[in-house]
C-alpha cells in the first residue's frame, strides 16, 4: 500500500481553454499586470499552450490549432472556461500508484518522456476539476523555442465553428 498524502511539490498553474487567447491574453497582460513566460504549439494533440506569471502563480490559455485534437473536442462539448489544474509531483509513477490506493484511477499516462511525465486524474472522478499531475526535471524551465507573444497572438488558427 501506497504512502499517502502525494508528494506534491507545487501547483504550478490553472488552465483556461478558449477558442481564442487573444482578448484573454490581453486581459492578464493589460489589466491584471501578468507577464508571458512561456508557450509552445503542440501540433500532435491540436493545441497551443501560452503561460503567464502573476505574483503568486501562473495561468495557462490553450486554444486549438487543429480540429483534430482533444481541445477541439472539449470546446465543442463544454465550452471556454477553466480546463485543468496541474501540480507537480516529485516522483509520478509513485503518485500514480498513491492515487491508485486512494480509489482514484488515473487517465492519459504518459511517463515516455524524460522531461515531462504527466497522469490525469479525471473529471468524473473529482467534482468536475481535471489534475493534472506532472513530474519535470526542470520545473523552472522555458521552452527553447518559444516566441514572442506578439508572434503567437498574430498567428491565430481560428478554429471556432460558425
Amino acid at each position: 500500500m501506497a504512502d499517502l498524502p502525494i508528494d506534491i511539490l507545487k501547483v504550478d498553474h490553472v488552465a483556461w481553454a478558449t477558442w481564442d487567447v487573444t482578448a484573454q491574453a490581453k486581459l492578464l497582460t493589460e489589466v491584471l499586470g501578468a507577464v508571458f513566460v512561456d508557450g509552445a504549439d503542440e501540433p500532435h494533440a491540436g493545441f497551443r499552450w501560452l503561460q503567464f506569471q502573476l505574483p503568486s502563480g501562473k495561468i495557462e490559455l490553450i486554444e486549438p490549432i487543429n480540429r483534430e485534437g482533444f481541445l477541439y473536442r472539449f470546446l465543442a462539448r463544454r465550452g471556454e472556461g477553466m480546463h485543468h489544474v496541474t501540480m507537480y509531483v516529485a516522483d509520478l509513477a509513485k503518485a500514480i500508484e498513491q492515487a491508485r490506493t486512494a480509489g482514484y484511477e488515473p487517465v492519459d499516462i504518459n511517463l515516455s518522456n524524460e522531461f515531462w511525465k504527466e497522469a490525469f486524474l479525471s473529471p468524473r472522478e473529482t467534482n468536475g476539476v481535471l489534475i493534472q499531475l506532472a513530474q519535470t526535471v526542470d520545473p523552472e524551465g522555458t521552452n527553447p523555442h518559444r516566441r514572442t507573444l506578439d508572434e503567437y497572438l498574430a498567428d491565430r488558427p481560428n478554429l471556432r465553428p460558425d
